[in-house]
């Protein structure tokens, strides 16, 4: 949740911006997995230490695995990057690569899956985006008439729990008179004779 809050969300409603401003947008998830982490998924700043090939400090790593295919996802990430600067679109015809990163629509997030073997895919993490981006700004436009009835239900559990308390504590304390009377009841009376 705390990365669909931080990320996720503002993302979607940034290209959805831009792509109602008629701009073209490149969304791209990074999803390569690689077989050389021990971590089986991918986290925040993974695109970072493909891309700029940062050393992996904080990661445990082997390099008995499959590392062409890192080499791979790193050398077609570059590229496509170095296309947009160049031409404003990371895959022209003249980088003939087998797929084809398209801009997003407004409606549907198209976005580029980047792995060993790139492809396109509809709607950029909407489980995030749609819960952040259109529930809870629902949620933020409650009017004023049920922030009164809250406020009402907020303060009759408060009265509520006050009471629980109250009856608690009573319960409490006629339960020590009861155990109190029982051993003073029951106690044993000094005989005479014993004396």
């Amino acid at each position: 949740m705390f990365s669909h809050f931080w990320y996720d969300a503002p993302t979607s409603r940034l290209a959805t911006y831009y792509a109602r401003q008629a701009m073209p947008v490149f969304l791209y998830s990074f999803d390569h997995v690689s077989e050389n982490f021990e971590t089986n998924w991918v986290f925040h700043g993974c695109d970072e230490i493909f891309l700029f090939e940062l050393e992996r400090r904080f990661l445990v790593t082997r390099r008995d695995r499959n590392w062409q295919l890192d080499r791979r996802v790193t050398e077609l990430f570059a590229d496509m990057i170095v296309n947009f600067l160049r031409t404003d679109d990371p895959t022209p015809e003249s980088a003939r690569l087998n797929f084809n990163w398209n801009s997003s629509s407004t409606g549907e997030l198209d976005h580029l899956s980047v792995t060993d073997s790139p492809s396109m895919r509809v709607g950029f993490r909407w489980q995030a985006h749609i819960f952040w981006n259109k529930y809870v700004r629902h949620l933020d436009s409650v009017d004023v008439g049920n922030m009164q009835k809250i406020t009402l239900l907020d303060k009759q559990l408060g009265d509520y729990q006050l009471a629980t308390w109250l009856l608690l504590f009573c319960s409490l304390f006629f339960f020590a008179i009861l155990v109190g009377l029982a051993c003073y009841c029951t106690r044993k009376e000094p005989d005479e004779d014993e004396l």
